[in-house]
């Protein structure tokens, strides 16, 4: 499990990994080294021809990057540079339908809306130097459920996309989509429910919601005073 690591004194996230046992508890632990010095978080990591990929949030490098594992899960390096000239947020990738579609944040209409802006790219392969932005992107500008929280999954042949829903607060809870149209032309999706970080009173926020297979993984925290009065 690849995760942001994020140091609130300097303000910088790295990546680290852990490993889990059948009973998900963590029996090794250790830093990624992805070979990229600037801020990073939401390592969205896949397989591919038996090959493990992972597509970190890297805004400061001006890119989206495409990575591989070479000693996996420590090291990894840049294979493909997917999408130039953009200070994107939270990307992440999916093959759906024979295509590939790489969903993401960034601004195009305004500094104020860089991280509301949903965009689509889609493109043939995936070491492809022509990603294609979709005809109607952005596709959603709402602080409500443009920025992805985590990848995109399957279940029982339905596509779902889930996102963050910071209107009250950054990280509050996460908005959970049925995609019922994706192609190089259209989308559609439709609201299913807000996921609420209620089954536990220390819980306070609800930041990330990941499947794979039968596993759910969920970023949460809690509010804490530094201080009391």
């Amino acid at each position: 499990m690849f995760f942001e690591s994020l140091n609130y004194k300097e303000g910088i996230g790295r990546i680290e990994w852990v490993e889990l046992d059948e009973h998900h508890q963590i029996i090794n632990s250790g830093p990624v080294d992805l070979g990229i010095s600037s801020h990073l978080s939401f390592p969205n990591v896949f397989e591919h021809e038996n090959a493990v990929y992972m597509i970190p949030e890297a805004a400061k490098t001006n890119c989206i990057n495409l990575l591989k594992a070479t000693d996996f899960p420590q090291k990894w390096e840049k294979v493909h540079e997917l999408v130039s000239g953009v200070q994107a947020a939270d990307s992440a990738v999916i093959e759906h339908n024979g295509l590939w579609y790489l969903f993401t944040t960034h601004g195009s209409i305004s500094v104020l809306t860089m991280d509301l802006e949903l965009h689509i790219y889609t493109s043939d392969k995936l070491e492809s130097d022509n990603w294609t932005i979709h005809p109607s992107a952005p596709l959603k500008i709402d602080v409500r459920g443009s920025r992805l929280a985590g990848a995109l999954f399957k279940r029982d042949g339905q596509l779902f996309r889930t996102a963050q829903d910071g209107t009250i607060r950054y990280g509050r809870r996460v908005a959970l989509y049925l995609v019922e149209e994706l192609t190089p032309t259209s989308y559609k999706e439709t609201f299913v429910r807000y996921i609420e970080p209620n089954w536990e009173n220390e819980i306070d926020r609800l930041h990330t919601y990941n499947v794979y297979d039968q596993t759910v993984v969920l970023d949460v925290s809690r509010d804490k005073l530094r201080f009391t009065v």
